[in-house]
């Protein structure tokens, strides 16, 4: 395989205006790299017991591998930065394109399929990019702190070819081959792409008292817009009339080539349905509201104590690419949450100090998780695919942590946790 490569430039400056201060942060970077890999996969379909009475594994698949992937990444980032006063203003901008072209070959057996050795090559190329900016202004008038965030953000996934091809080999013949219709051989292609949008903002106001002791106030509100659209279509090359021998043990290009297809009748068949979900529609918005206190109550000993309320409506909705009105599976999640929080920090020596925390969150199945559309993990090549009925999980967390600061890079760290979650 060829060198890896990369580039990357970094840069910034700050001019004085007046008594203002405006800065200026810039970075690009190009990476080409190359990583050939391989090692055994190995599957099993369960445990049984043998004559001795011995628990046995039963191998399901065994296969050697060996995968080489190319990525190419680009990625940039423009900073602006205002001070002005105790006042700040960011803007940040960031692009990330990320490209990868795998070739995988595979090699062993099928137990589902027989006995036979059978040979898997795949094919891919993924594009993946994202562009985000965000805009945030801290403020600060003598006890009062005011902070505004803004966030948009749009990703991208696009793979225009997946392509898988199994050959299965013929001890009577003495080769490897493939007639597209025999158990174990097989030509598939896929075609997927995804558009993910968030729009995003949050307000947070906090207020200092003018008490002995430092107390300080703050509340904030919080929005969310989350969408998203997946495509996912599954096709399969069948061929009309048993192909010629000679014919199915050509290597793919050949044996999937125009004047194959024309001669002996080879067509593509949309398996999308029976792969799950073609398509489909989701979307996430959140409206959250908080209130905080922060308060030392005596010396070394600090209090954080708030309570966050947010309702979501999330819902995944399966699109009818075909009219036949069969679509079924969609998500329709509309929750509200009361989500309290406590902390108590102890410093009760200069380099030792005491954590307890007590909270309630949650977690929200993605979107992914939630539709019926298929997805491989190229790791694993395990197939999975979401279940439309899952719910929020609701957590319930306990901590406690000891922490003893001894000298420079030294540190002693005691922890205990306690988590109970409730449909996870």
């Amino acid at each position: 395989i060829p060198v890896n490569m990369s580039l990357g430039f970094t840069g910034g400056t700050a001019w004085d205006i007046g008594e203002d201060r405006l800065g200026v942060i810039g970075s690009v970077s190009w990476s080409n790299n190359w990583q050939t890999r391989g090692g055994l996969q190995q599957t099993t379909f369960g445990i049984s017991v043998d004559g001795s009475g011995n628990q046995v594994i039963n191998p399901d698949q065994d296969f050697r591998f060996l995968s080489t992937e190319n990525r190419i990444q680009l990625n940039g980032m423009l900073g602006v930065g205002y001070e002005f006063g105790e006042h700040r203003i960011r803007f940040t901008n960031v692009y990330i394109r990320d490209v990868l072209k795998e070739a995988r070959i595979q090699d062993g057996i099928d137990v589902g399929i027989g006995e036979d050795p059978v040979n898997k090559n795949y094919t891919s190329w993924f594009e993946r990019q994202l562009f985000s900016t965000s805009l945030v202004g801290e403020f600060k008038w003598d006890s009062w702190k005011l902070g505004l965030r803004g966030t948009y953000a749009k990703s991208r996934r696009d793979s225009p070819y997946e392509r898988m091809n199994s050959y299965r080999y013929d001890p009577v013949i003495d080769s490897y081959f493939n007639d597209l219709r025999t158990g174990g051989t097989s030509s598939t292609v896929a075609f997927s792409k995804l558009e993910d949008q968030v729009w995003a903002g949050a307000a947070d106001v906090g207020y200092t008292l003018s008490t002995e002791r430092p107390i300080t106030l703050s509340a904030g509100y919080a929005y969310t817009d989350n969408s998203r659209t997946s495509t996912r279509r599954d096709f399969r090359y069948q061929s009309a009339d048993v192909l010629p021998v000679g014919v199915s043990q050509q290597r793919p290009d050949f044996l999937l080539s125009p004047f194959n297809i024309q001669m002996f009748d080879i067509y593509l068949t949309e398996v999308s349905a029976a792969a799950g979900v073609a398509k489909y529609d989701a979307g996430l918005t959140i409206h959250a509201g908080y209130g905080q206190v922060e308060a030392e109550l005596f010396d070394g000993f600090r209090l954080t104590a708030g309570v966050r309320y947010e309702t979501a409506k999330q819902y995944v909705s399966p699109v009818d690419l075909f009219g036949t009105g069969e679509v079924s599976g969609s998500t329709d999640l509309d929750n509200s949450y009361w989500l309290p929080g406590v902390t108590l920090t102890w410093n009760f020596a200069e380099d030792m100090q005491a954590r307890f925390a007590i909270s309630k969150t949650i977690a929200r199945p993605q979107f992914r998780e939630l539709a019926a559309q298929t997805y491989t993990d190229t790791d694993t090549d395990r197939t999975s695919f979401g279940n439309p009925y899952l719910v929020d999980s609701e957590l319930f967390n306990v901590e406690g942590r000891y922490e003893w600061y001894i000298g420079r890079d030294e540190r002693l760290t005691l922890g205990a946790f306690y988590k109970k979650i409730d449909k996870p």
